[in-house]
């Protein structure tokens, strides 16, 4: 349930892993979510079936509703977290993604001062990071890349 003070609190958010779909849409992908309890509409749903780096967690995954309305998805089985940017009723944008060389659980978001240990500490600089291939897990801020190429450590 989306939590109150939150873009469409008090609905409720779906992780359908599609293991044992009913129909054949739901073969193979994992969909998304946002049911308005009060009217059992679709608020928002999402899957991109079929697309390079579909969503696809058969076992363990989960979703959270952000402060900033985004969207954060765990893939836990496949090491997958994502955050996406929900279109108006279906879709969305994916803002960034983290590929883990391990299996993870229940992925979540902390801000720097979530506790008085963060909070003492400095924040980090920030740092623009462009887009990397799926398959690639540690990159470079762009000021630290050779000729301005997208430089990444690549996981194998």
């Amino acid at each position: 349930m989306i939590a109150k003070g939150l873009a469409g609190e008090c609905n409720v958010l779906f992780f359908d892993n599609g293991a044992l779909p009913k129909t054949m849409v739901h073969v193979g992908a994992t969909h998304l979510y946002e049911i308005d309890l009060t009217t059992n509409e679709t608020v928002w749903k999402f899957s991109n079936r079929g697309k390079r780096g579909a969503l696809f967690s058969q076992v363990m995954g989960s979703i959270a509703k952000l402060p900033n309305g985004n969207i954060l998805v765990s893939e836990d089985a496949a090491g997958r977290t994502l955050q996406i940017k929900p279109a108006e009723k279906e879709g969305g944008e994916i803002v960034w993604e983290y590929q883990a060389p391990f299996t993870v659980a229940r992925s979540s978001l902390y801000d720097y001062d979530y506790c008085p240990q963060l909070k003492a500490m400095p924040k980090p600089e920030m740092k623009r990071v462009s887009p990397f291939p799926l398959d690639s897990f540690k990159v470079l801020p762009d000021e630290e890349r050779k000729d301005g190429n997208v430089t990444a450590v690549i996981a194998k």
